[in-house]
């Protein structure tokens, strides 16, 4: 009986090790994941408010310039936390309540408890989302999509977002200066929230619907079937064809240089 019950608190003992190491490790890659963030938010000169080990309340740190590096209360995982990131709290409480419009806020993020704590009925915060197609309804019933992520890198969600059909209004840094243009959607200065929400105005009163359809056009250029057939089209058959002729010119160069 002592044997056993020896080797039942050596398994668990293990297993509390195993999930300790591994609560270590996806910290350690949310961490990296920000440091990206980031590296890339100072390569596009994006003001950076906070850097934080861990998320909750602050417990110490030091300031290096514009950004507060800090150590948080739950030390797992951080965040990074970018100037014009959101929409600021006054701008939001200003916005105009005959447009009836609501703002939902898709994902999770440092702020999160800050603007719930506002109690805007006007304002919807849904979390994180596991299922697409649960995105897909959220970004189907919206009119706008509205992004002030200054190191979108790739730009996948702004794909997404015109891909539902939606014109986006973002900031003119990181991928977006590629994926958005003036025929489907505006972009404004990092930071300035003011401008940001004359330019969701902007397209509130415009003509949504067209340029959404735009967008929705410009989006299917990165689709699946469209990149393949770029890929199997285009990119190969000329790269294939230019290293022939590289081939054929290198007898002809061998002999010229004998």
């Amino acid at each position: 009986m002592r044997a056993a019950a020896y080797c039942g608190e050596s398994i668990n003992m293990i297993v509390l090790q195993n999930i300790w190491w591994w609560l270590v490790l996806i910290g350690v890659m949310i961490l990296i994941h920000e440091l990206g963030h980031f590296w890339a938010a100072r390569f596009f000169d994006v003001r950076v408010e906070a850097f934080s080990f861990g998320f909750g309340p602050r417990l110490f740190g030091f300031r290096r310039g514009e950004t507060d590096f800090r150590f948080s209360l739950i030390l797992f995982g951080g965040y990074v936390k970018m100037a014009g990131e959101q929409l600021g709290e006054e701008e939001a409480a200003n916005d105009p309540r005959s447009l009836g419009a609501k703002l939902v806020l898709i994902g999770e993020g440092p702020l999160k408890a800050e603007i719930s704590a506002l109690g805007d009925e006007r304002i919807v915060i849904t979390g994180y989302m596991k299922s697409r197609a649960e995105l897909a309804r959220w970004l189907a019933s919206a009119d706008i999509y509205v992004s002030g992520m200054a190191d979108e890198t790739f730009g996948v969600s702004i794909v997404e977002a015109q891909a539902s059909g939606l014109p986006v209004v973002g900031v003119a840094a990181g991928a977006m200066i590629d994926r958005v243009t003036d025929r489907i959607g505006r972009l404004g200065r990092v930071g300035d929230a003011a401008q940001m929400g004359a330019n969701i105005l902007e397209l509130w009163n415009g003509d949504r619907r067209a340029m959404g359809e735009e967008a929705r056009a410009c989006a299917l250029e990165y689709s699946w079937e469209s990149s393949m057939d770029a890929l199997f089209g285009r990119v190969y058959p000329a790269a294939f064809l230019r290293r022939a002729g590289e081939l054929r010119q290198a007898p002809a160069a061998a002999v010229l240089a004998a």
